[in-house]
C-alpha cells in the first residue's frame, strides 16, 4: 500500500511538470503556485529570516537533490529547514550525459543548430559565455505561456515559446553545443512579487564551472531576491523520463513554504 501511495504522489509532482495550472499575478513561465506563510516583519531579503519547507510525508522518503547538497537539514519528517544563503550547486562530477545530445536534449537537430547561429548576431556581441547563452534564449523564445507540455529542445527552437522546462531544455542544448557540461534542475523558486513573497515550481539549468553546479536560468531575470531550491536533476532525457521523475522528490511534493522573522530584542 505505501509503494502504490507514493507512486500515486509521483504521478501528481510529474502532472506539475505536464498540466501546469495558472497561477494569478505570477510570472507566465513559472509553474504552479505554492503556499508561503509569513511568521513576523518579513521584509524584502531573505536573509536572517527561518525559513521552512514542508512536503509529502510519502516523498520524505524518496531522493533528492536539496539533502544530497547539503542545503537543507531535516527538522522533521516532512519538514526541511532551508539554507538560501547560498545556491547548493552541488561538486558531483560530470557524466557523458552532461554533454551528449538525447530525445529531449536534442542538440543535433537542425531546428536547434538553426537557433545556434543565431547567438553570435543577436543583442548583445558576440562572446557566447553562458550568460550570453541564457539572454539569448530569454530572448528567443518570444511567447512565454503555461500551454506546452515539456517540449524538447528542437521543438523550442521551432515554435519560440513554452514556461521555464522549455526555456531549460533549449539553454541546456546550446550549452552542450558549446561543450559546456549542463543539465536541466527540477524545483522551486523562493522570490518576491511586488510586496510579497511567493513560490512556485521551477525548472532551470546547471552548468558545471569546473569546481561545481551553478545557476543558469534563462527564464527569469537575475536577482537576489530570488532563492533556488533544487529537488530533482533530469537525468534520464529519453522517452520515458516521466518514470524517473516520478522516483525523485519534486515541485509538486511541496506543500508550504514557512517564513519566520526573528523576534525583536
Amino acid at each position: 500500500r505505501r509503494a502504490l501511495k507514493s507512486v500515486l504522489v509521483g504521478l501528481a509532482s510529474l502532472t506539475a511538470l505536464t498540466l501546469r495550472p495558472a497561477q494569478a499575478g505570477g510570472p507566465p513561465v513559472l509553474l504552479h503556485e505554492i503556499e508561503v506563510v509569513t511568521s513576523g516583519t518579513v521584509g524584502e531579503r531573505l536573509e536572517g529570516l527561518r525559513v521552512e519547507m514542508e512536503i509529502h510525508p510519502d516523498a520524505d522518503e524518496r531522493p533528492n537533490a536539496l539533502l544530497e547538497r547539503r542545503g537543507a537539514s531535516r527538522v522533521e519528517p516532512g519538514k526541511w529547514l532551508l539554507d538560501t544563503r547560498a545556491y547548493p550547486g552541488g561538486t558531483d562530477a560530470v557524466k557523458p550525459a552532461h554533454t551528449g545530445a538525447s530525445f529531449v536534449v536534442d542538440f543535433r537537430d537542425s531546428a536547434v543548430t538553426r537557433a545556434s547561429h543565431q547567438v553570435a548576431n543577436a543583442k548583445g556581441g558576440a562572446a557566447e559565455t553562458p550568460e550570453r547563452l541564457r539572454q539569448f534564449v530569454r530572448e528567443y523564445i518570444s511567447s512565454k505561456n503555461l500551454a506546452r507540455g515539456y517540449d524538447s529542445a528542437s521543438v523550442v527552437a521551432t515554435r519560440r515559446e513554452g514556461d521555464c522546462t522549455e526555456h531549460s531544455v533549449l539553454l541546456a542544448a546550446l550549452a552542450r553545443l558549446r561543450h559546456l557540461p549542463a543539465r536541466v534542475v527540477h524545483g522551486i523558486v523562493i522570490m518576491r512579487v511586488g510586496e510579497e513573497w511567493r513560490a512556485f515550481g521551477h525548472a532551470w539549468v546547471e552548468v558545471h564551472n569546473r569546481k561545481r553546479w551553478a545557476v543558469l536560468d534563462s527564464a527569469l531575470e537575475s536577482s537576489p531576491a530570488i532563492a533556488y531550491v533544487p529537488l530533482s536533476v533530469l537525468e534520464d532525457e529519453g522517452p520515458g523520463r516521466a518514470l524517473s521523475m516520478m522516483g525523485q522528490v519534486g515541485p509538486n511534493d511541496v506543500l508550504r513554504i514557512r517564513l519566520t522573522a526573528p523576534e525583536p530584542r
